[in-house]
């Protein structure tokens, strides 16, 4: 539901079908990170034009929700992108992930413009921490409105959906895991060592990536959470082991990123 397409990322060597929604803050902080990995100034400077562009376009077309109703009440997509595509999932919603990119893109240009002292990076960080303060406020209005889920040790804690119009659950591992709650840690709107950050890590190892509706189904949790556990389905694809590196917990990183390893290692290739 955008209204512009003026400073779109969209599809790359001609893989361009599907709508994902979701890429345009990827491309962004692909870009920031190719400034941070290979320190060329001059390309940043020629690029810099494209990535306040898209930017822009994020700031503009966010707009459309940043409205109040006539009770005085913040809708719950207030101040997010309109809804639209995620990705392989191409029903309209207000999608966590794409949201979520799309600040951390945002964010990360405004940090390397900063870094060559580029007039325009004070207003990308200024503007990217008002969507930020939207977004924080919106997924956890998103919790207080879905049911609490249970973990393994019998505690409960909250849950915050893929999408903001949803309460609980939502249909699927790639709703739910592939694109759920873990990048509001990877994308910096909630903080590893927040108490947010424990509620999500553990929903997905104990009620996720070894489940019947969402992962790997076992029958034998007990004997089997360590080794086939902290992955989702199409191993590596989900971002989850920088998690633990993020909360300085090595063990548990060392266990997500190897056992998808050896799920995945096919030595012929």
């Amino acid at each position: 539901n955008y209204t512009s397409s003026e400073g779109v990322f969209y599809g790359s060597g001609g893989y361009e079908v599907a709508g994902y929604n979701r890429n345009q803050g990827w491309v962004m902080w692909c870009l920031a990170e190719h400034y941070r990995y290979t320190r060329d100034r001059a390309w940043l400077e020629r690029a810099a034009p494209v990535v306040i562009r898209a930017c822009d376009w994020i700031t503009r077309e966010r707009q459309a929700t940043r409205h109040i109703d006539a009770q005085s009440q913040r809708p719950i997509q207030f101040g997010f992108l309109p809804q639209g595509s995620l990705e392989d999932v191409t029903d309209y919603w207000t999608w966590l992930s794409t949201n979520a990119y799309a600040n951390l893109g945002m964010r990360s240009v405004a940090e390397v413009l900063a870094e060559i002292q580029h007039p325009e990076a004070q207003r990308l960080k200024e503007e990217a921490q008002v969507y930020y303060d939207d977004l924080r406020a919106g997924f956890f209005e998103a919790a207080v409105r879905s049911p609490v889920v249970r973990l393994r040790d019998g505690t409960w804690v909250p849950h915050f959906p893929a999408r903001q119009e949803r309460r609980g659950r939502d249909f699927g591992w790639l709703r739910e895991v592939l694109e759920g709650a873990a990048h509001l840690i990877y994308c910096g709107l909630i903080e590893p060592d927040e108490p947010a950050a424990r509620w999500i890590i553990e929903d997905y190892e104990d009620n996720l990536f070894l489940s019947e509706g969402y992962g790997y189904p076992s029958s034998e949790f007990e004997r089997r959470w360590f080794d086939w556990g902290g992955f989702s389905m199409q191993p590596n694809l989900l971002i989850f082991p920088v998690l633990y590196l993020q909360r300085d917990e090595p063990r548990h990183y060392l266990r997500s990123y190897l056992n998808p390893f050896a799920a995945a290692f096919y030595p012929d290739t």
